[in-house]
């Protein structure tokens, strides 16, 4: 399973990597670019917690609300003016709520599973009207754009891992014997989709690259 992290990792690493080729060539994915570093600080240091035994997730609570902030500031390029103000509005909401949660519910030293399902329900409601909202001048310009699939992606993985952070606390406090158990299977879950998401974000980048090379 150690193995399978750092091979997340590296992923993650390749992926930031993509963004820097391609970031002249969109400017648009510099919200993407900006979290993709930031994911990338945020596990090393989980990783580095992991292995001397120290608690972590506070930097999970840290990293929740700026993770919102960066696919909003993304997300808004592709809605119409009148909801680009809803979701900004949204970001001065769910930003201090999601921080209060963590401070008077969970606390900082808890899993922030109600904060992520949270979050991750307004991601895809966003993310789905953002996809009836991009410009399509035929099939074939949808799947050019490297928004489509990165928008599909996030969509993707908050569904994916939205049931099992919503109930993760939960489980753990009614069957807190099982807990092993519990955490096994929501490792994996998340493991999974955080594959998916960054495998389809850099096949979107690679695709833009492309695209590029051959117009």
């Amino acid at each position: 399973m150690q193995t399978l992290y750092w091979v997340y990792y590296l992923l993650l690493f390749i992926n930031y990597l993509l963004y820097l080729a391609v970031r002249k060539l969109d400017r648009q994915l510099l919200p993407i670019g900006i979290l993709l570093l930031f994911s990338l600080i945020v596990e090393l240091f989980v990783e580095w917690h992991i292995n001397r035994s120290i608690s972590y997730y506070f930097l999970y609570h840290v990293y929740g609300p700026i993770e919102y902030v960066m696919l909003c500031l993304y997300f808004k390029n592709f809605l119409p003016q009148r909801l680009k103000k809803v979701v900004s509005w949204s970001i001065l909401f769910v930003v201090p709520a999601s921080l209060l949660i963590s401070y008077k519910l969970i606390s900082f030293t808890g899993y922030q599973g109600l904060n992520t399902a949270i979050r991750g329900t307004l991601i895809i409601l966003i993310g789905i009207t953002c996809l009836f909202s991009l410009p399509v001048e035929n099939f074939k310009t949808i799947f050019e754009s490297p928004a489509f699939t990165i928008i599909t992606a996030y969509i993707i993985f908050f569904s994916g891992t939205l049931l099992s952070n919503g109930v993760y606390n939960g489980l753990l406090k009614q069957y807190p014997s099982e807990k092993p158990y519990y955490q096994k299977i929501h490792s994996f879950v998340n493991l999974s989709f955080n594959y998916l998401l960054y495998l389809l974000i850099a096949t979107s980048l690679i695709c833009l690259m492309a695209k590029k090379k051959y117009d």
